[in-house]
């Protein structure tokens, strides 16, 4: 509770100075706790557009080094297993990070384990695909179909265990 009446008077601060740079920071800090991780994430990278799921990682090309650096340790030593673990990938999409991507593998195997499916679940798969084959995942190539969320449950669960098998996967969650 102490942590989030500090984001929410930073957040203050940063909306009466209203600098980019005091907005950065906020969201940096935002990014740090799982609580307000979503707002941080949605102003380092806006909702936007088709490809990932509400989120748009285009404005991480005005990321610094230092700042991939604070959220991928934020991230990787307090991992999430929301929505935030797809747009975290998104965000890093293209930037190489072995321990980013066995992080996420660790989260997909956790969601995995329960019985929840989450929509974004495709996505945050396609991202660690790419991540494994070491290129950029193209949000453009992602089609919307008209699958029953049955069928898509099963794919996901089939093109996960092939991913495993495929990249020879041990994760432990």
């Amino acid at each position: 509770m102490k942590q989030l009446r500090a984001m929410a008077a930073l957040a203050a601060h940063a909306q009466r100075v209203g600098t980019p740079e005091a907005r950065r920071h906020w969201a940096l800090q935002a990014f740090k706790l799982k609580a307000t991780r979503r707002d941080g994430l949605e102003e380092l990278g806006p909702a936007l557009p088709s490809g990932f799921s509400r989120f748009d990682a285009s404005s991480a090309r005005t990321l610094s080094t230092d700042e991939f650096a604070f959220i991928e340790d934020a991230f990787i030593n307090d991992p999430s297993f929301d929505e935030t673990l797809q747009q975290t990938l998104a965000l890093f999409n293209g930037r190489d990070s072995a321990a980013l991507t066995a992080t996420a593998i660790k989260g997909i195997e956790t969601i995995l384990s329960t019985t929840e499916r989450p929509y974004w679940l495709d996505d945050a798969i396609s991202l660690i695909e790419a991540r494994l084959q070491k290129h950029a995942y193209d949000p453009s190539l992602h089609v919307f179909d008209r699958r029953t969320n049955e069928q898509r449950i099963r794919d996901v669960e089939a093109r996960w265990a092939e991913l495993t098998r495929r990249f020879k996967l041990r994760p432990t969650p």
